[in-house]
């Protein structure tokens, strides 16, 4: 069923769409129509849109106040919730980077850049580096280089 069907069956609407294009036939229509027959359309018409390309929906929930706009991620599988964290990481200028040493994802909890995860990769690659250092002064002090 077309959105413009489903309004039909909710709102005495004429089978001409181009109704809907004209601001001021649509809103001298809709003044005349109950309140009551309004809130269902729009309710039906926030339930049943999508955007483009998004898991978002919206829905209308009745509370104690009145009707509440609700908006929920729709995240229905993994796929999804990593596309999610990885644009709302994007759109909020969190760099995704990943440690040098163990390959693992860098927790940014403030705006320095960072190579490593942790302390302890800093310190391992650290090591690694002084003692491959520290045998390359041994080989020159002995005059022989074993081969490789």
């Amino acid at each position: 069923m077309s959105l413009y069907g489903g309004l039909q069956t909710l709102l005495p609407l004429p089978p001409d769409v181009t109704f809907l294009k004209d601001d001021q036939r649509l809103q001298q229509f809709l003044e005349t129509l109950p309140q009551k027959q309004v809130e269902a359309a729009v309710t039906q018409l926030i339930s049943t849109s999508e955007l483009h390309g998004s898991p978002s929906r919206f829905t209308v929930e009745q509370h104690r106040g009145g009707k509440v706009l609700r908006a929920s991620l729709g995240i229905s599988n993994l796929v999804d919730a990593l596309n999610w964290m990885v644009w709302q990481d994007v759109a909020q200028n969190h760099p995704i980077r990943f440690c040098v040493e163990c390959r693992g994802l860098i927790d940014f909890k403030t705006q320095h850049a960072k190579k490593f995860c942790s302390q302890e990769c800093a310190h391992r690659k650290t090591a690694r580096e002084w003692q491959q250092r520290k045998r390359e002064r041994e080989r020159k002090k002995d005059g022989t280089q074993k081969a490789r």
